[in-house]
């Protein structure tokens, strides 16, 4: 049986291990939210340091890439009207797709008329341009402006013209740029791809996130009697822009002339068979135009 003194010691030597061991467990606490709060700063801190490169890579970096161009009647596939500057001789009854093997000779984009603000303007010429934008920033960025840019426009040339114009079909997109001299070379929304609606971005909102991709069926339309070569320009909130172009070379969209002395269409002469449909020299503009696959009533003399 313990004595008095000997329960104090023992009472006593009970005291000092609780209290050693709260000590060592208030120490592992308070280690424990030290850490704790030292890591989840650093955690931030890193955070916040990845999150700043990333920014600064945005914004010394393009906010897109085109990835896809497809110009409609392109190099490989042109509208099959074309014309030059130099005065050619094409030989009559030359089958459709004959192209004189001397001077130069430019395709023309497909004829068509254009409505803008209700008014009906004929003899325009289309260039139909599909391409995606796609992603490659951090955080997503947004479409501010949308725009053809006309880098020249002159005369088209004149010195011959074989005429092809469309049977009844027109090209469909969504956007469409007007490149005429002094008009608004912004995109505009259309709903049967001959018509100006109002400015695309006006009612769209358009953001790209990374390895998104966004499409687009532009059409540009170029008055009659034009040279002109342009690009597409996107500009995005990083104060950034992307061209859109021809391989790195603007596009080019000519138009027929307003006249010639020298105009060619595919017909066949009065007083023949279909068999002898091939190209002949036509009186431009009317004649040609009503000629195209059917009657020339009065031939001009080749």
């Amino acid at each position: 049986m313990l004595n008095s003194s000997s329960l104090d010691t023992r009472r006593t030597e009970l005291r000092s291990a609780a209290l050693a061991i709260l000590a060592i467990l208030l120490t592992a606490s308070i280690t424990f939210v030290i850490n704790s709060y030292s890591s989840n700063k650093n955690a931030v801190q890193a955070d916040k340091a990845v999150s700043e490169a990333r920014h600064k890579e945005d914004s010394t970096g393009m906010p897109a890439e085109v990835q896809f161009i497809a110009p409609d009647r392109g190099p490989t596939n042109p509208w099959p009207g074309w014309v030059s500057a130099d005065k050619l001789q094409v030989p009559s009854g030359s089958p459709s797709n004959y192209i004189p093997s001397h001077g130069t000779v430019i395709h023309v984009g497909r004829p068509t008329m254009f409505t803008k603000g209700g008014v009906t303007y004929r003899d325009y010429a289309q260039l139909g341009i599909t391409f995606d934008l796609k992603g490659v920033t951090n955080y997503p960025v947004k479409l501010t402006s949308l725009e053809a840019v006309v880098m020249s426009q002159t005369p088209a040339p004149d010195g011959t013209v074989y005429c092809v114009y469309p049977q009844g079909s027109s090209l469909r997109g969504d956007i469409v740029f007007d490149l005429s001299v002094g008009a608004d070379h912004n995109a505009f929304s259309t709903e049967y791809g001959t018509d100006m609606l109002d400015r695309y971005l006006d009612n769209h909102v358009v953001t790209i996130d990374r390895s998104e991709y966004i499409g687009f069926n532009a059409i540009a339309f170029t008055p009659p009697d034009t040279d002109t070569t342009f690009l597409i320009r996107a500009c995005f909130d990083t104060m950034k822009c992307v061209n859109v172009d021809d391989n790195g070379v603007p596009f080019r969209l000519v138009s027929y002339p307003t006249a010639t002395d020298n105009a060619f269409v595919t017909a066949y002469p009065q007083g023949s068979g279909i068999d002898a449909m091939g190209i002949y020299p036509c009186r431009y503009p009317s004649e040609c135009a009503s000629s195209m696959n059917s009657i020339i009533r009065n031939p001009v003399p080749n």
